[in-house]
């Protein structure tokens, strides 16, 4: 894991350049955003089983970045302004992924997983849906949090950032994340009935 602060120096560079105008601001940016946004879109794949078995990392990935490229003005821009800030880019990017997914899923399986559209895969067995996945769309879920707890979820769960390094990105103590992850975390088991963070610390 990296130190605190590693990967908001290294995009807060990129953004620098982007707000600068400069010519390759866009490809450097997206460059050193390439790893980080395979990483969590591997670790998001996970929670929907009926389209990891469909899709591979770098195709949800390839989509995320059309996806950038097209809403880049209402992703990189504030009423025209640049966006500087690495928390802003890290929890649009979540919220991309977010659509990435359900529309994946929604493409494969129906809306909910009941109404499968696309048949099962030549020479294998029906990926079997996640409790979770079953009874709820867990990144809808993520969706309808208060601003102040989905953000921890976005760069803690989608981003992979630890609870100092989200501290970090949203000049907040460690402790203070830590609570509001809890919270998050409280709310959507309540919601879903089950879990959707097993491997959390």
């Amino acid at each position: 894991m990296t130190a605190p602060g590693t990967t908001t120096m290294d995009l807060s560079a990129a953004l620098a350049l982007l707000a600068a105008n400069h010519p390759d601001a866009r490809e450097q940016l997206l460059a050193r955003a390439q790893d980080r946004l395979g990483r969590f879109a591997h670790h998001a794949l996970r929670q929907f089983p009926a389209v990891a078995a469909r899709e591979q990392t770098g195709d949800v990935v390839q989509e995320l970045c059309l996806r950038l490229h097209k809403g880049w003005a209402g992703v990189f821009a504030d009423g025209g302004v640049p966006v500087t800030d690495p928390a802003v880019f890290l929890r649009r990017a979540s919220r991309l992924l977010r659509e990435v997914l359900l529309d994946l899923k929604r493409m494969h399986t129906g809306r909910h997983g009941d109404r499968p559209n696309c048949g099962p895969l030549p020479d294998a067995e029906p990926a079997a849906p996640a409790p979770v996945e079953a009874q709820f769309d867990v990144h809808e879920a993520v969706d309808a949090l208060d601003d102040d707890l989905r953000s921890v979820v976005d760069l803690h769960f989608y981003q992979d950032l630890t609870h100092a390094e989200v501290g970090h990105v949203l000049g907040l103590s460690e402790v203070t994340v830590r609570r509001r992850w809890a919270k998050a975390r409280l709310k959507l088991i309540t919601r879903l009935g089950a879990n959707p963070f097993p491997a959390d610390a």
